[in-house]
């Protein structure tokens, strides 16, 4: 049941208060690869109540969406009118943390898109990617029946989701080395299945859509005898959408991502022995 909207309104407060900024910072460090200074967060007792807070927060945006999307929207508001000299953006992170369904991501989408397109900085740009890549990732591979159904019928969900692709690919030549940027324009191709189900028809044409050229990128740093950073970044990404694809096969398993995936379904896998993901919140 949810709670009065006075009532959540107070119990965020009382939560963005208690939860500390670390995972800004974190993200911060991690988009300028600075190693981060983790030393035993995970296990410590601040590090226990920023997880717990998180969870809080999920579920008071599944009771009570409008006021915590609300709170959100005041560090909308601040990016796009922040005029100080700081990369730092407060309570950001509270992003990767929102539940989210297709009718509230055709909310996000047409936010963001206003962000990306208003706000100038391109580190306060990065973190929103990376932290509605984790929000977003957390609804396509819990909700698989929910994703096939949409990008099936070609909703406005899928519509906002392209718009938003090509506002990224357009507007980030200085973004291009960051693995923030391959993940998240990874995200966000799941959504569009016209873009696997055509990819091998169109990848020789000189002329390739952004999707395309994404795509036909993708799998030729993945692809590469040699490690480097665009191959480390392509294979991060291409294990994002094996992931996905796994979601979407156990709905639909003639699914052209499916298909396209199935050369980093090895990879993903071994990685999940390698180094098991929890999926509470997905913040790496």
């Amino acid at each position: 049941m949810a709670c009065g909207s006075s009532v959540a309104t107070a119990m965020l407060e009382v939560i963005m208060k208690i939860k500390s900024d670390y995972k800004v910072h974190y993200a911060l460090k991690n988009m300028m690869e600075v190693p981060a200074d983790c030393g035993a967060y995970g296990t410590d007792l601040p590090s226990q109540i920023d997880t717990s807070c998180e969870i809080i927060l999920f579920f008071l945006s599944v009771s009570n969406w409008s006021g915590v999307y609300a709170f959100l929207s005041e560090s909308f508001r601040h990016l796009r009118n922040q005029t100080e000299d700081s990369d730092f953006v407060r309570n950001i992170d509270l992003l990767g943390a929102l539940y989210l369904d297709s009718d509230k991501l055709t909310t996000v989408f047409r936010d963001i898109q206003t962000v990306f397109t208003m706000v100038r900085r391109p580190m306060h740009k990065l973190l929103v990617k990376f932290f509605f890549k984790q929000s977003l990732f957390y609804w396509i591979i819990t909700r698989g029946n929910e994703l096939v159904a949409e990008t099936q019928s070609h909703s406005v969900l899928v519509m906002e989701a392209s718009t938003l692709f090509d506002i990224v690919y357009r507007n980030a030549d200085h973004e291009r080395k960051s693995h923030v940027y391959w993940e998240f324009l990874a995200t966000l191709i799941v959504l569009l299945p016209d873009c696997f189900s055509k990819y091998q028809k169109f990848k020789q044409s000189k002329m390739l859509s952004r999707k395309f050229a994404f795509l036909e990128a993708l799998n030729k740093h993945f692809r590469k005898p040699s490690a480097n950073k665009e191959r480390e970044n392509a294979t991060s990404s291409y294990i994002l959408v094996a992931m996905a694809a796994s979601s979407i096969s156990s709905v639909d398993r003639a699914r052209s991502i499916v298909l396209f995936a199935n050369p980093c379904i090895a990879v993903y896998w071994i990685s999940i022995m390698v180094h098991p993901i929890g999926f509470v919140f997905l913040w790496a």
